[in-house]
């Protein structure tokens, strides 16, 4: 009996964590890890939480977080898939710092 019962809340668990899973990979879009982790270290080696505009750095996807109809980070811009990011614009934005090695995973930046 109690071993049943442990199944049932094991499976129910496991149902959960697969729906949460799907939902968190919703949520990140289609931006890759690699691209997404360059951003969030530029952010961090440039005193990102010093910008002039940092609207949605850190949040979701930088090419499709969307709040209050505004889409994206400030300053990236997306190619029309939005699966790679094509350009950087921050400048007059205090960004004061190092590119962090993991730079190189934006493979599609052509503005900077």
């Amino acid at each position: 009996m109690i071993t049943q019962i442990i199944y049932q809340v094991m499976t129910k668990a496991l149902q959960w964590f697969c729906v949460i899973a799907l939902l968190a990979t919703a949520v990140v879009g289609d931006v890759s890890n690699a691209q997404l982790e360059a951003l969030n270290n530029f952010f961090d080696s440039t005193d990102g939480p010093h910008w002039t505009n940092k609207m949605h750095w850190t949040f979701g996807d930088p090419c499709t977080y969307s709040i209050n109809g505004v889409t994206g980070w400030y300053g990236v811009t997306c190619n029309d898939d939005n699966t790679e990011v094509i350009s950087l614009d921050l400048h007059n934005n205090n960004v004061e710092g190092e590119f962090p090695p993991t730079f190189v995973f934006l493979t599609s930046l052509t503005v900077l």
